[in-house]
């Protein structure tokens, strides 16, 4: 696992992995319910920004519902992919420099599975006001990221390493069971997201915490009951 001064990084070997996973398993709930969230907090889907894009699995998943989709994440070598397997859409490099992300002013910008991998609340911070400045005003910021359960729970493809986290920050680790893949993060609680969120200047909309259903066809098992994650909205007013 490689870092900057700000964030997780993937190894050349991670990146291999994971740009070949799908959306599904215990995943499958970081994606199943975002159109019908952002439908019911109005979000403008005509200029969109996928922060930590990666692979541009996310990009792809954006690209069915939204006019325009862009894709911005630190790592060069999974840009590199995301461009060869969407040469349609626009990838850039996320300079940490930059006051805001490039061909902004954006309607909405989407952050699925990303948060975890700041290693400090003062990057998250700053990454939010970036968001901020970066949005039209009625703009909206949609994160999506882990629980705490997700170290914790029995779940179909997620499963948690070691000692779970106690505190906002705590390095943890998991495992990616469909690509034999570990990773390593860390546990940001909701509320600190939301609380860095509002002194960015953005209001907070709405959350969201899936649960999995049976008709979803995923073998779930902790799913059911404990969801692996949260969605945030937020708005620029």
């Amino acid at each position: 696992m490689q870092r900057n001064k700000r964030t997780i990084q993937f190894t050349g070997e991670q990146i291999k992995k994971y740009s070949s996973s799908e959306i599904s398993g215990t995943g499958y709930l970081a994606y199943r319910d975002i159109i019908k969230f952002s439908l019911f907090n109005e979000v403008i889907f005509s200029k969109v920004l996928d922060l930590g894009c990666g692979a541009g699995r996310s990009t792809k998943f954006l690209s069915k519902f939204c006019d325009k989709v862009s894709g911005v994440d630190i790592s060069e070598g999974m840009l590199n992919i995301a461009e060869k397997a969407l040469p349609d859409h626009k990838f850039y490099i996320n300079n940490h420099k930059d006051e805001t992300y490039p061909f902004s002013p954006y309607t909405v910008i989407y952050s699925i599975l990303m948060f975890f991998h700041f290693s400090n609340i003062e990057d998250i911070r700053q990454e939010l006001k970036k968001c901020f400045d970066s949005l039209i005003n009625l703009g909206y910021l949609i994160i999506i990221n882990g629980t705490r359960n997700l170290y914790t729970q029995n779940y179909l493809s997620v499963k948690g390493i070691g000692k779970p986290p106690e505190n906002d920050g705590d390095a943890c680790e998991v495992e990616l069971k469909s690509i034999d893949c570990k990773v390593k993060d860390y546990f940001w609680n909701e509320n600190t997201i939301i609380e860095g969120a509002k002194q960015s200047g953005f209001t907070f909309v709405a959350s969201h915490y899936p649960l999995g259903k049976n008709e979803d066809t995923q073998e779930y098992k902790d799913e059911l009951e404990f969801p692996p994650y949260y969605y945030l909205a937020f708005k620029k007013i």
